[in-house]
């Protein structure tokens, strides 16, 4: 639910040169016909590999421009893909501020064909999934339930079950039911509405981040570009993310993830279900979870205290997890 807007929260403007690299972006076309939007960096004569960024729910390529450089600073190549329904990518409904979704697995089976489609261009590896939130949900039904390349996965604030503020979860589930039942599944969620004041106010910055120049400068790359805005889920798009975390959490499903996977966690969480975060991560075979006290929600979006202990912690679990000559001494 969203909290009652307040002041809003100042924009910052932004460097007129996002990246500070060489990057091409492209569209490719899903199996339905949908649209997805991708970024890439040019590759070099040598680097240590590549890192897939997917972000989170609302989230879009050009809000990434700092992660990218501080990957490139560490010599990786990297990708950042637009989910279908957000960014750039095409969006389902006429009311293009609506984030609609009929299963969680077209967003799975983009991610599969993304994957497939890298292959074209040689980029190098070991390829590292970065993924916040939603995309981390996304990233690890993938890594369950499709074959892939991928040698590690860093996941921040992990959606694997979402929390719900100021109703009580059972009535809220009763109510997603009860609204796509009644043919309401194309409506705004409850509390859920258009990309405004709401989307820039002060309490919506509580809920994301300590940081209000990086909460800032999503919203001037949004005044730049006002096709990148996106407002809230509707009951369609709860039902599928509730049926998509059940499917996540059922016996015997986490396990399948072989591969070394580190969650950051933040302390200050009031969007996803840190607990049901624990204990999946208890049960990959090769798991670990890291928790940032200070940190809210958006921790790569953090104040640069928060995003450093975010980096240590990656960095020490690429030197640790990715095998070979990519392997930091």
């Amino acid at each position: 639910m969203q909290s009652a807007p307040g002041a809003e929260v100042k924009l910052v403007p932004l460097p007129e040169v996002l990246w500070p690299m060489e990057t091409t972006t492209d569209y490719l076309e899903a199996r339905d016909g949908a649209r997805l939007r991708w970024l890439r960096s040019v590759k070099r004569e040598s680097s240590r590999g590549t890192v897939i960024v997917l972000p989170g729910r609302a989230e879009f390529i050009e809000k990434y421009f700092e992660v990218a450089a501080d990957l490139w600073e560490r010599d990786f190549e990297f990708v950042i893909l637009d989910f279908r329904g957000q960014g750039l990518s095409s969006r389902p409904l006429a009311n293009r501020m609506k984030h609609h979704l009929e299963d969680v697995d077209l967003l799975v089976d983009d991610l599969d064909e993304f994957f497939d489609n890298l292959s074209r261009f040689a980029l190098p590896e070991p390829f590292i999934v970065l993924a916040h939130s939603m995309g981390g949900h996304v990233a690890l039904r993938f890594l369950a339930e499709r074959r892939s390349t991928v040698e590690a996965a860093v996941l921040t604030a992990p959606l694997i079950d979402i929390r719900f503020a100021g109703i009580p979860r059972k009535l809220a589930v009763a109510l997603v039911k009860i609204a796509t039942a009644t043919g309401h599944n194309n409506s705004y969620g409850l509390g859920q509405g258009d990309y405004g004041p709401v989307s820039r106010s002060r309490a919506s910055m509580a809920l994301l981040t300590s940081d209000p120049v990086r909460f800032g400068r999503e919203h001037d790359l949004i005044a730049r570009n006002p096709d990148l805005a996106l407002g809230g889920v509707t009951y369609g798009w709860l039902r599928a993310m509730l049926k998509s975390c059940r499917h996540l959490q059922q016996v015997g499903y986490a396990e399948r993830i072989t591969i070394p996977v580190l969650a950051v966690q933040a302390g200050h969480e009031r969007l996803v279900d840190n607990q049901a975060m624990t204990e999946l991560m208890e049960r990959l075979p090769h798991g670990e979870l890291v928790k940032i006290e200070e940190a809210r929600h958006e921790i790569l979006q953090e104040r640069d205290s928060i995003r450093a202990l975010f980096w240590n912690a990656f960095d020490a679990f690429v030197a640790e997890s990715v095998t070979g000559e990519y392997a930091q001494n």
